[in-house]
This record gives C-alpha cells, structure tokens and sequence, in this order.
C-alpha cells in the first residue's frame, strides 16, 4: 500500500498527473460506490427507484465511463434515500484519504435514511431510558449508606463527598444552596447540618424514617 509520500511523489511529478489522478479517482470512485447502493437491486429495479432509465444506471455503474451529470448523481442519490457530498480539496488531504484506503478496498454498503433513523431513534431511547432514575425504595437508603435505624449518626465527610458531592468548605448556609441537602434526600437521608468533629468539619445526618424517633 502506498503511504502519503509515496503518493506525494507521485502528485509532485507533474499538474497533468495531478489532473488524470484525480479524474481516474472521481469515476472510478463514484462508479463503485454506485455498485454499492445497488445492494442487491437489479438495475432496472434501483433504475426505476431513481426515476431513470436502465441504460443511465448501467453507464453510472461503468468505472471506464464517467461522464455522469449531476442531475444524475443527484437522482440516483435520491434513488437511493443517501446524501452525496462533493468538495473542492489540497492535494494533501487527497494523499492523506487515498493512504487511509485499506488494501481490501472500500465497502461502498451506505445506510440509507430510514434506516439511521430507525437507528438513532434506538439510540436515542436506550439513552432516555438509561437517564430514567428508579424511585427509591424504602430497602435503597441502605444499599448506599446502611445506617442503623433509629440512631443519629454521624458519618465522615468522605463517604458523603463520594457519594454526593459534599465538600470539606461546605458551611450550614450552603447545604440547600448547593443542593447536597436534596442530593441526600433522593437517598432517603437528611442533612441536618455541618459541625466540627475531632478538629475536621463532617455531615451529621439522619435517615428521614427515623425522623420523631430520636431523642
């Protein structure tokens, strides 16, 4: 397989291969990829999908031809239900493309739009429903910190920043500000406040079931 500069060599060694490297590229290239929307389809089957004639598609799908129209990429890209993107380019990023080509060939198989569509609508629900939080059970609370119940607790500041984002700065003033006090409920725990401990500031917290339960 060539690499870029051996491609490089071969663009630098005149502006007539340049010209002839590039046409033989854009219809052979278009020709192939045409091949590939057929997917199966008889001629006159995609033919009669893109509103041409059978002779048209034969002659598209010729690499030896390539005196395409745009009407008629344009039409067979309809045909087909695919987008066809044509883009002025340097040569560097034409070397860099065609040393990016596998050994084996291209695969020219091009999804047409309802099948992304179907594709990304699936996508789409598996991430709607991956951001669809479970409501809390009575048993969660104490998955995530297993306090005994009916006794106030206090827990260090570790635990609590781990699981929900408290920070060691944190005063009493900023618990519902910053939203750690909400964070703590969804978990069936209250913030009570923050206090000294042992020369370090910790969370005293409590579970909302013990709430008139606790001396």
């Amino acid at each position: 397989m060539d690499t870029f500069n051996d491609i490089w060599s071969k663009l630098a060694d005149s502006k007539e291969y340049r010209e002839e490297f590039v046409g033989s590229l854009l219809k052979r290239g278009t020709a192939l990829q045409i091949q590939g929307l057929l997917d199966g389809l008889s001629q006159k089957q995609f033919a009669d999908q893109a509103g041409l004639t059978q002779g048209v598609i034969s002659r598209a799908v010729d690499p030896d031809y390539g005196n395409l129209t745009f009407n008629t990429v344009i039409k067979i890209a309809a045909g087909a239900d695919v987008a066809f993107i044509g883009k002025f380019v340097p040569f560097s990023e034409l070397a860099k493309w065609v040393e990016s080509i596998p050994e084996g060939g291209v695969s020219f198989k091009i999804p047409n739009f309802e099948e992304e569509n179907k594709h990304l609508a699936e996508v789409k629900d598996e991430l709607t429903a991956a951001s669809i939080k479970k409501p809390p059970t009575k048993a969660e609370p104490s998955k995530v910190l297993p306090f005994p119940i009916g006794q106030r607790i206090v827990q260090h500041q570790r635990i609590v920043q781990q699981q929900f984002g408290y920070d060691a700065n944190t005063q009493n003033d900023d618990i519902q500000t910053n939203g750690y006090g909400d964070r703590l409920k969804s978990h069936g725990i209250e913030l009570l406040r923050i206090k000294s401990h042992g020369g370090r500031q910790e969370p005293e917290i409590r579970r909302l079931e013990d709430r008139g339960r606790l001396a």
